[in-house]
């Protein structure tokens, strides 16, 4: 698709979009051929993030290969939909480079706040407290009643 820059000139828009769209449906497909990609052992064999291995096995690489891993079909669609229509507009706003580094900038954002979240979920329970924030497994910040 060519869209016209402030100044008439015809350029070509959406390429980061359309990239990242594809390839989030190549890895999609690459992953469907070989498994069921609604199968959470096989996802994570694959990158799908998990809280226990990337933190306490140090598999830091999950942050960023699971923003491009989704469980089934209906994932896939949905995130692309949205893909398409916020971020051609955001492509056309920004630029492409400043897009892609917000593309990627928000989804490691959003696995480290999604892990961080995972993070203190585990030390309430393991704690048995209502509300805490586990900064690492030695260090707690507790509010609420203790054991």
């Amino acid at each position: 698709m060519k869209v016209q820059d402030g100044y008439g000139n015809r350029k070509k828009a959406y390429q980061v979009t359309a990239a990242i769209a594809a390839a989030n449906v190549i890895v999609f497909l690459a992953l469907s051929l070989r498994g069921m990609t609604e199968d959470a052992e096989y996802m994570l064999a694959h990158g799908a993030m998990y809280v226990p291995r990337a933190v306490e096995q140090g598999e830091y690489y999950r942050l960023f290969t699971s923003m491009f891993l989704h469980f089934g079909f209906d994932h896939l669609m949905n995130n692309m939909v949205v893909l398409l229509i916020v971020g051609s507009r955001l492509e056309t706003e920004l630029g492409k480079i400043k897009y892609l580094f917000v593309y990627l900038a928000g989804g490691l954002c959003g696995s480290i706040a999604s892990a961080l979240w995972d993070i203190r979920e585990l030390c309430c329970v393991r704690r048995r407290v209502r509300s805490c924030l586990c900064i690492d497994r030695r260090a707690f910040l507790c509010c609420g009643p203790q054991p």
